[in-house]
């Protein structure tokens, strides 16, 4: 029986023409090697050379992620890494040859980008839905920041945000040709835990057309 992997185990140190060996003291080490090998499973080294070369390709040092600002070179299919300077978790794919963030550690809670969105303005103001989506509040979101980037030839379009079953906000749109703008809104009315559908709409007045690129909402 052996004591590994619940406890490392302890030998007798032996002296020569000293000490008389017994059975026990050799099969107690064999057992300890056993159990070793049980535990830790064949071929741990998987296609590199050792174990230690295996978990550095994805594991830094402390056992944390391999991270930093720039990607590692020559990079695996697969492989797993932490820019810490966005903050976005990232895999390589050789397929593609890029490093793309399926999971992103950011506080985006939604993105849209299109060469534009053209709606061709109404003089009663009806709001088009431009944007479909869906995000889940969570502790710690206090504040929503959006950030998009739209045109009203006339300059009083507006664009509004619509969190179903939360609130509404607008801002109008003053800018002639497409321009990045933002505006905030406070979360604190929201429901940890729920899921909320985002729409995006806006409208433009007559004698003009209000166009719409790019839209992000930043969590703080």
């Amino acid at each position: 029986m052996s004591t590994y992997p619940s406890n490392i185990p302890v030998f007798p140190t032996l002296t020569d023409e000293v000490d008389v060996v017994a059975a026990n003291d050799v099969n107690s080490g064999r057992n300890e090697i056993i159990a070793l090998c049980q535990y830790i499973g064949t071929n741990p080294q998987g296609s590199k050379a050792d174990l230690v070369t295996r978990l550095q390709v994805c594991l830094g040092t402390d056992g944390a992620i391999q991270r930093g600002s720039a990607y590692p070179t020559n990079p695996l299919d697969g492989q797993l890494f932490f820019k810490r300077d966005e903050p976005s978790l990232y895999v390589y794919s050789t397929l593609t040859g890029t490093w793309t963030a399926p999971v992103t550690l950011s506080n985006r809670a939604f993105e849209f980008n299109v060469t534009y969105t053209e709606l061709t303005p109404t003089t009663n103001g009806v709001m088009r839905t431009f944007y479909d989506s869906q995000f889940k509040k969570v502790a710690g979101m206090n504040t929503l920041t959006i950030y998009f980037k739209a045109s009203d030839a006339s300059q009083t379009g507006a664009f509004r945000l619509d969190l179903v079953g939360g609130l509404t906000s607008s801002y109008q749109i003053q800018a002639a040709s497409l321009a990045w703008t933002f505006y905030s809104i406070s979360l604190s009315g929201l429901t940890n835990g729920s899921i909320y559908n985002v729409i995006g709409m806006f409208y433009g007045t007559s004698g003009g057309i209000t166009s719409i690129s790019n839209m992000v909402g930043i969590l703080s």
